[in-house]
């Protein structure tokens, strides 16, 4: 999926986005994910939702993204399941999550570690991920000042 500069002005009703697919050209696929971001930040989004579309081995940490240029969005749902997100999403190298974002799924995915700045997350499901270690331990949970847009 790409949306080029200014695709955001024929999206002016959209509510939801589900992305379904697989990644295959990284370099590209940092340009067009930058790109639906950017343009998904003038649209009125609510939810979110990328089923089975990143793997692990990712040059970037599309959470970062979706956190960077969603920061001032109306985002409420955001689904990230079914990836193979593991040492992309790693404790404390994570954005805060935007403010508007109420719901978080982050089911199905090979997460061994997580901790984010939760305050305004009202749901959250993790389940079908490896968490068990991690959490006999630590908290899924981590004071705002740990989850900057610095």
């Amino acid at each position: 999926m790409f949306i080029d500069l200014g695709g955001h002005k024929s999206l002016q009703s959209m509510k939801q986005l589900s992305v379904h697919r697989l990644v295959y050209n990284f370099v590209q696929d940092l340009i067009e994910f930058n790109s639906l971001a950017n343009e998904l930040s003038l649209t009125p989004i609510e939810t979110l939702s990328f089923q089975n579309s990143f793997s692990d081995s990712l040059d970037y940490n599309p959470w970062n993204l979706i956190s960077l240029n969603l920061d001032n969005s109306s985002l409420k749902n955001l689904r990230m399941t079914e990836n193979r997100l593991g040492e992309s999403l790693s404790p404390y190298q994570l954005f805060r999550p935007p403010p508007s974002l109420q719901e978080l799924n982050l089911s199905s995915n090979k997460l061994e570690k997580f901790a984010l700045n939760l305050d305004n997350i009202r749901n959250l499901s993790l389940q079908n991920n490896f968490l068990g270690r991690f959490l006999t331990t630590h908290s899924y949970k981590i004071p705002i000042s740990y989850n900057r847009l610095d």
